[in-house]
């Protein structure tokens, strides 16, 4: 079926695909529902492997849909859903889609991480109110249920995730890591992942490098982490790169693992005009991780805005602890290769937990060549180490110049 505007219809009853399904431009499927089972046994390695491809060699409007069947991969036999390469106006909804092995449905203009001046990008596309069950596998770089790359405007919403494999099995729920993305909204997600230990996957939800304007990710439920990486964040014609805002992150019970976090920033050579606010998050380590250790080469952090988040129960089981963890915000390493100027805390609460084993501290002060830090109106409560901490390791020029600590309620802080 090949002519755009023609429909494929799928009856309900259960059909095995042991071949690439390639669908034309303009060309849509729909079924009857869950009913309408699609079970794909293809197998194969790379990216080329997808059990249905929607693929154009160069920007195209697909005028397409995919919406109200089940596609399964066969208990992993497959190796991937459904691909989108360079196709515009795309929708995939009302879907249930599980058990493929590394990879379920990709959104994709082909950029790599860190292109300075991208041009083109996919847009007028959708990804809503479906079920995406056990398909992102694990690797060191980790595999997605949901990767979207090259994408203007991407919609993503109303979509239950849930990554529940054998230990060492599990990816990540949505992944841009060679990104180029800019204003994508992803909201009213539930995403779930199993409780973070630290050896059998990443405690990444939902991980975007290279923002590059209008990225918005808010009103979701995450059991997993969010994290903000790359080469280039910038805001280009927006009002912010990334805005993260009234979500609720949380694991299940007290962190297992010392890198269980709420948000991570990090970033290899520019990040700018990042907000967090308006969050709740419990249960983690650390509740905001700044930087990489990794990263030696010149890096900039500008106008970043955390303010108005609730941080509960910071801190490490005492069953996994052998010595103090937990801290509010926290900083990866100190590098006077990096510098930070304006970076605003207002009007946030960090609540360590209380427990066998001590604490760290509430907020860090950038370990880097810091300008303009601004901490105020804060609630800091139960950090065993200090309230607010800075310092400098004496083998790093680390500086910090026009600080201001005001109007911070600090309260049962200090050993």
């Amino acid at each position: 079926v090949t002519t755009p505007g023609e429909t494929i219809h799928v009856k309900a009853g259960t059909y095995t695909e042991t071949a690439q399904s390639v669908l034309a431009v303009g060309v849509s499927i729909i079924g009857a529902g869950a009913t309408s089972i699609i079970n794909s046994t293809l197998t194969g390695t790379g990216r080329g492997a997808w059990a249905i491809r929607l693929y154009s060699a160069t920007l195209t409007d697909g005028n397409q849909s995919i919406s109200y069947i089940k596609l399964t991969g066969s208990d992993y036999t497959a190796p991937q859903g459904i691909q989108i390469w360079e196709r515009n106006n795309v929708s995939i909804h009302h879907c249930t889609i599980e058990s493929f092995e590394y990879w379920g449905v990709e959104f994709i203009y082909p950029y790599s991480m860190g292109e300075p001046n991208p041009t083109e990008f996919c847009d007028g596309n959708s990804f809503y109110d479906n079920i995406i069950t056990n398909c992102a596998g694990y690797s060191t770089s980790g595999y997605a249920a949901l990767s979207i790359n090259g994408q203007d405007g991407l919609l993503v919403y109303n979509n239950v995730f849930t990554q529940n494999k054998v230990d060492g099995t599990n990816g990540m729920c949505i992944k841009g890591v060679d990104g180029i993305n800019k204003n994508v909204k992803i909201h009213d997600n539930e995403i779930y992942l199993p409780v973070f230990d630290g050896t059998d996957h990443w405690d990444f939800a939902i991980e975007l490098w290279d923002c590059r304007g209008g990225v918005e990710i808010y009103d979701n439920y995450l059991e997993g982490c969010i994290d903000i990486g790359g080469k280039i964040n910038t805001k280009g014609d927006s009002d912010y790169s990334v805005w993260i805002h009234d979500n609720t992150i949380t694991q299940t019970e007290q962190a297992l693992n010392s890198h269980t976090r709420g948000f991570i920033i990090e970033g290899h050579l520019n990040n700018e005009d990042i907000i967090i606010e308006r969050n709740y998050i419990d249960y983690v380590c650390q509740g905001i991780g700044i930087g990489q250790p990794s990263i030696t080469e010149e890096t900039v952090w500008k106008n970043i805005r955390i303010s108005y988040n609730i941080f509960n129960h910071i801190g490490l089981a005492d069953s996994k602890a052998t010595h103090s963890k937990g801290w509010g915000i926290f900083w990866g390493d100190v590098l006077d290769t990096q510098t930070f100027d304006n970076f605003e805390i207002y009007n946030n609460i960090f609540i360590a937990k209380i427990g066998t084993y001590s604490t760290m501290w509430g907020i860090q002060i950038p370990g880097v060549v810091a300008t303009n830090i601004k901490i105020k109106n804060n609630i800091v409560e139960n950090f065993d180490y200090a309230g607010i901490f800075g310092y400098n390791d004496g083998d790093l020029d680390v500086t910090c110049d026009y600080l201001w600590i005001e109007n911070n309620c600090l309260y049962n802080n200090g050993n």
